[in-house]
């Protein structure tokens, strides 16, 4: 009979498995100190001057794992089934390994964050390929990720950066497939987690694994693959308890996770809910604020205590109970006014249970929106090993563009601050450099977060602000991808608060344009073949909801485009344009803009990930609207998101 997956029992665990006396592979930099060799020694971000934050090797190594994680979903596309939808398989496989993350952050990485003498982290702790794919994304949500660590992962969050150096060399350079791991590490996953070291890149019907009914706690074995996509790692799945037979799915398992910690809660007065404690506008932590709106959502004041299954059977096992529920703990008598939206911090805290994994983000779904900006890469050719050979001058670009992407944040006013491709790649590096990346708030004054979820039309409308506030500030244009920039005798306001920063007196008089001078080498280059690094980076979204909003704003969208390319080509004609712009305008003939995404293109996307039932329950879901994934900094000033929190429910009260 098929032994389901299940983690062994650990009353006595064995002790850690030495490596073995073979020598493991040296984990030593894969990439020599010399490729840093034509990086400036320092940076400005704002007032304060800074050794450089990321190194063009972090790149590298980042860019061989990014490859090994592309390799990896094509072969698991390659062994599909005949007849099973690939994207389908994919999906399966990322439950698969959000499972297995799970249980190696349970099993080892929370018990074991021993550290070897050079400070990197220990052999044997190195997870396989699929399990340092979701820990690599799980990092790219630094708020979360580092809230997670407080409350839960204090073993995770305490073996520091992730360990890039590491990652690549267990990486072949020229396949992108892993090398043979070690024994001792092979040993150590297996005998902790209950799992095969290798990456289960085929599902089969007898695949199962072992999951607790939320009622009875009865071990139930479930198939990871059912028919009517019912099973464990497809969209709906839902099974009968074998024992008490209450009917439940994951929606049923994500408010047991909620209610679980509600219980927790109120009999451990040092444990608060998940979103409560890091500030989402600083990224800063803040207990004793954790703890009072906890108590203010939970009722803590005037109810002593409550069993988490009674809760979940009020809630009806049903998200739309727990909203209820919470808002009129924290709004009082002004819940039932009609029409009163629940307020930000309550959504916050919700979105934090979407998954019935004990991270307060749904891991599989932030994976397919990473995918993307992995397959952006891609394209460059950047993963490929002999890409930059002597010549890595798109890399130290790349470094110096994201210091100055750093630089323009201090000025930004709170708004969102839009990256493109290459940009993009050196904050994601830096974000998994967690310790140095939490420390942007000497430079910032904030931590800035990650969210690869922003609303098209707003995602648009900043892109082009970042770009008008980079040109104002450096002297040369943002991008040079053939994405058009607004016209610059546009005298419109700006939209998001950039034209704050930088004064515009008088109109601008039609004068003869200068020839094109670059004076920054250092952050933007002629040559097009680094015009594509220098796209805007868009991140397809996996949930897409059309409406009437975001049709109109992609036919204004598109209307605007075009009157960019009119304007501009009236400008050449009478030969006034700004060179830089008669650049750009050359390459737009044969480029796509990002902005907006083609609306047929969002509803096959939508529809490809609906088709298989590949999306798990989301409570987020509904309230979205026209999303595109995107990444994008914000950080708003003033006062701070959980202390008006705080004082919003007591105005309610």
């Amino acid at each position: 009979m098929h032994r389901p997956e299940q983690p062994p029992s650990y009353q006595d665990k064995p002790a850690f498995p030495q490596p073995s006396p073979a020598a493991p592979p040296s984990y030593d930099a894969p990439f020599s100190s010399a490729v840093n060799s034509s990086l400036p020694n320092h940076f400005v971000i704002g007032s304060r001057t800074t050794s450089p934050l990321v190194l063009p090797s972090d790149l590298l190594s980042h860019l061989r794992l990014l490859g090994a994680f592309k390799k990896l979903k094509e072969e698991v596309h390659r062994k599909a089934q005949s007849g099973t939808d690939r994207d389908g398989s994919w999906s399966i496989f990322l439950a698969r390994a959000v499972y297995r993350f799970t249980l190696w952050v349970e099993h080892i990485a929370n018990v074991a964050s021993k550290l070897n003498e050079k400070g990197s982290m220990a052999d044997a702790l190195m997870p396989p390929i699929d399990v340092m794919m979701v820990w690599h994304t799980y990092m790219l949500n630094p708020h979360t990720y580092f809230e997670d660590g407080l409350r839960l992962n204090s073993g995770l969050l305490a073996l520091g950066s992730f360990p890039l150096s590491q990652a690549a060399a267990l990486v072949d350079p020229i396949s992108l497939l892993p090398v043979v791991p070690s024994e001792g590490r092979v040993t150590l996953f297996e005998s902790r987690t209950g799992q095969s070291y290798d990456c289960p890149i085929i599902t089969q019907p007898e695949d199962t694994i072992s999951f607790k009914c939320p009622v009875c706690s009865h071990h139930n074995v479930i198939p990871w693959i059912a028919p009517g996509q019912r099973g464990f790692g497809q969209g709906h799945f839902s099974a009968n308890c074998s024992e008490c037979k209450f009917l439940y799915n994951k929606e049923s398992l994500a408010v047991q996770r909620f209610c679980d910690d509600v219980e927790k809660c109120y009999t451990d007065k040092s444990l608060f809910l998940a979103g409560t404690v890091i500030d989402p506008s600083t990224g800063a932590a803040h207990p004793d604020l954790a703890r009072e709106l906890t108590e203010l959502i939970i009722n803590a004041r005037t109810v002593p205590s409550v069993s988490s299954l009674d809760l979940a059977r009020h809630f009806n096992w049903k998200f739309s109970g727990i909203e209820e529920w919470m808002r009129i703990g924290y709004m009082g008598k002004r819940a039932k006014i009609a029409g009163l939206a629940t307020p930000e911090a309550l959504n916050r805290v919700m979105s934090c249970y979407d998954s019935y994994t004990p991270f307060s983000i749904e891991l599989e779904s932030a994976i397919q929106r990473q995918s993307t900006f992995v397959d952006q890469v891609y394209r460059l050719r950047w993963t490929e090993h002999d890409r930059f050979g002597q010549d890595n001058g798109d890399l130290i670009r790349a470094v110096a563009r994201y210091h100055a992407f750093l630089d323009l944040m201090t000025v930004s006013n709170g708004h969102f601050v839009v990256p493109t491709i290459d940009i993009d790649l050196a904050w994601h590096t830096h974000q998994l450099l967690c310790v140095s990346y939490r420390d942007l708030h000497t430079f910032l004054g904030v931590v800035p977060d990650h969210d690869d979820e922003v609303d098209e039309t707003a995602l648009a409308v900043a892109y082009d602000e970042s770009a008008e506030a980079w040109q104002e500030r450096f002297g040369v244009p943002y991008s040079v991808c053939g994405c058009l920039p607004p016209r610059p005798d546009s005298e419109k306001e700006s939209r998001l608060g950039f034209s704050s920063l930088f004064s515009r007196k008088g109109k601008s008089k039609a004068t003869t344009p200068e020839p094109l001078i670059n004076s920054r080498p250092d952050l933007v280059s002629t040559s097009t073949d680094d015009a594509a690094e220098t796209h805007p980076s868009t991140h397809n979204s996996i949930t897409f909801l059309q409406d009437n909003r975001t049709e109109a704003f992609t036919s204004e969208r598109r209307e605007e485009n075009s009157d960019r390319v009119r304007s501009l080509q009236k400008r050449m004609e009478k030969g006034k344009a700004e060179k830089w712009r008669e650049l750009v305008a050359v390459r737009a003939l044969q480029h796509v803009p990002a902005f907006p995404r083609m609306a047929s293109q969002q509803e096959s996307e939508h529809s490809a990930n609906l088709k298989d039932g590949s999306l798990p329950f989301s409570h987020s879901s509904v309230y979205g609207a026209g999303m595109t994934s995107s990444c994008q900094a914000r950080f708003d000033q003033a006062r701070g998101a959980l202390e008006n929190a705080i004082l919003q429910s007591n105005i309610m009260e």
